[in-house]
Formats: C-alpha cells, structure tokens, sequence
C-alpha cells in the first residue's frame, strides 16, 4: 500500500512540476545567432502539459499553433505563399508587466528552438491582440492579430513596399493544440463554408445564393 502511495505521490509531483516549469524563462546566446534571445526554460511536453493543466482557463491565443503566409501584388494576386512553415506555442507571462503573452519558438528554421519570438498584448475588445514580433537579426516590428474562434485562428495583415510596389502579407496561426471545442459547436450550430469571388477592388464578393442563405455572420479567408 505505501509503494501505491509513493507512486501516486510522484505522479502527482511530475503533473505539478509539468504545469509549473511554462513560468520560467532564461537568458543565454544562441548557437546559431549572435543576439542574445529570451528563452523558454521547458520542453514541448510541459508546454502542452500546461495547457492540460489549465485546459479551463486559458485565453483563445494561448496554444500551439503551426504557421502559413500569403503575399499579395497590388492588384490582389497572390505572389508567394508558404503552408504550415513553422509551429510555435503562445502562453500567458504572469510575471511581466510589459507583456501579456509570449511565443515560444518549436520548429522555425530561422530561429533558436525555444527561443521568446512575440509578444502579444490583448486588446479591450478582446479580440484584437497588438504584437511585438522578432526577426532573425533580434530586431522587432509591430503588428495587430485578430482572432476568429470560428476557425481557430489568429490573422495578421500589413502592408509592405519593395522597389515601389505594393505588396500585402497576411499571415496565419493555426490553433492545434489544445483541441477546443468551437469546431463542434459549429457543426452543432450548423455553421458551412462555401466559395466566393472577388469581383472588384472595393470589396464585392460574388457566391451562390444558397452559400448566404439563412445565415448570421459571414467571415471570408482571404
């Protein structure tokens, strides 16, 4: 009966231990780059262990997410676009008053493993989220995400010029971990999706009527 007891006691230590270490962070050179990156002081498996732990707490962003990008012409073509490059992890940072979440680098090539990449500030609507994003170099840029519950999702757009032209770059951040539940009652509710075209500048869509028909909100993916 002890032995059961001591087992239980370790299971108990390691869950606790798991939920614990996605506070802590560290300072250190990476390898690969001279800028002296923040840095995640844990693993994937205490990342998600986290999220388990606080399954019923957890803000919309904080999650794994894997990463893709469009870019567009000034006429609205798409130039470049990149799927599913990079996975990273967005958690809350309860012990910085500059910042409400961080991101924490998985698989992106041009960074460190685990290094901080992103800051995220929620905004008062709750659904707009202002960010500090780190390039390679350790330099940074400002940019606003909007999250879509209905897709799981946080979406960003700015605007760039590159010898004169105009070019748009939309990225988005794919929820895939922790599995949340908008996904279900979407289909509970019965929520669609459908094709559309874009017919002008100004923003007119032409679909089938039967896409619309007896719908609430409509959100389009561009």
């Amino acid at each position: 009966m002890k032995s059961v007891n001591k087992i239980a006691i370790v299971i108990l230590m390691t869950m606790l231990t798991s939920c614990y270490t996605t506070r802590t962070t560290t300072q250190k050179n990476a390898s690969t780059n001279s800028y002296n990156w923040e840095y995640y002081n844990g693993t994937e498996q205490n990342l998600r262990g986290y999220f388990d732990c606080n399954i019923d707490k957890l803000d919309p962003i904080e999650g794994i997410f894997t990463i893709s990008s469009k870019y567009y012409n000034s006429y609205g073509s798409i130039v470049d676009q990149k799927d599913n490059w990079g996975t990273l992890a967005i958690i809350k940072d309860t012990n910085s008053f500059t910042r409400e979440f961080k991101e924490i680098n998985l698989i992106q090539g041009d960074f460190p493993q685990y290094a901080i990449t992103a800051e995220f500030t929620k905004a008062s609507n709750g659904l707009i989220y202002l960010s500090k994003q780190f390039s390679p170099d350790g330099s940074s840029s400002n940019e606003n995400f909007v999250w879509n519950n209905d897709l799981g999702m946080l979406i960003s757009e700015k605007i760039e010029y590159y010898q004169g032209d105009k070019f748009t770059i939309k990225r988005y951040y794919l929820k895939t971990y922790p599995k949340s539940d908008y996904a279900i009652d979407s289909k509970i509710k019965g929520k669609s999706t459908g094709t559309c075209f874009a017919i002008s500048r100004d923003g007119l869509f032409l679909t089938n009527f039967h896409v619309i028909k007896n719908t609430g909100i409509i959100s389009l993916i561009l």
